[in-house]
């Protein structure tokens, strides 16, 4: 009879896990995976005393990401978080948030604004891919990182500011920004991927003299603009 209840308990464990994923916007919680925890429409692991959001469950097209849950900090926007969050408009990211994982908001595509206070290091791959109305992007001067294909077919994308600290910018991080036709690169960077812009036609380079920016655009025939 306890085994009975046993398995009665986990095919209705199961199926809450099946409908809470098909409730929210991301792609589908595979029910066989590991357990996770839900608080106010997201979905989180814990490491230690550090919270990563695993999945956005909500529909809500205007976010707020709480810096704490249960007294944890909320640290890292984990990968595919977002991912396909198609009605999503905007996002602001906590101070406690140090890194935004893979895919995290990939093909949000009526994305618009995202808020990323001082404290975030890392922009990771494939982080903004598909964002097609994503208009302006600030990141903060704490990041050091900003990966590959982070912002590819962002087509609305007309201004980003990257702050003097980034150190390194993945390959095709910028390819298919049809419309941002200006970038300005700190001479604290000091690796960049290949074919970051979109062919280097449309876009011109602020760089300082003698930076890795600035032999980079020589090497790769970039336009650019010492500043």
């Amino acid at each position: 009879m306890r085994a009975l209840h046993t398995r009665l308990m986990i095919v209705m464990l199961a199926m809450i896990l099946m409908i809470g994923g098909t409730m929210g916007c991301g792609p589908k919680i595979d029910s066989t995976a590991p357990f996770f925890i839900q608080f106010r429409g997201f979905a989180y692991s814990i490491d230690g005393d550090d919270i990563s959001i695993t999945r956005y469950l909500g529909k809500e097209r205007d976010v707020i990401i709480p810096d704490k849950i249960n007294d944890l900090s909320v640290t890292s926007i984990g990968c595919s978080a977002f991912h396909g969050c198609y009605k999503l408009k905007s996002v602001v990211v906590p101070w406690s948030v140090i890194n935004i994982c893979d895919s995290a908001f990939r093909d949000c595509g009526a994305l618009e604004k995202i808020i990323m206070p001082d404290g975030v290091k890392t922009i990771g791959s494939s982080a903004f891919y598909g964002c097609l109305n994503l208009k302006s992007v600030i990141l903060p001067s704490s990041v050091v990182h900003i990966g590959s294909k982070a912002f590819v077919a962002c087509k609305s994308l007309t201004s980003v500011t990257i702050h003097d600290g980034v150190e390194t910018i993945g390959e095709h991080a910028f390819v298919g920004c049809d419309n941002l036709t200006s970038i300005t690169i700190p001479g604290s960077v000091t690796g960049i991927g290949s074919q970051v812009f979109n062919g280097g036609y449309d876009i011109t380079i602020g760089c300082y003299k003698d930076s890795y920016a600035h032999y980079y655009c020589i090497t790769n025939g970039l336009k650019f603009e010492l500043l």
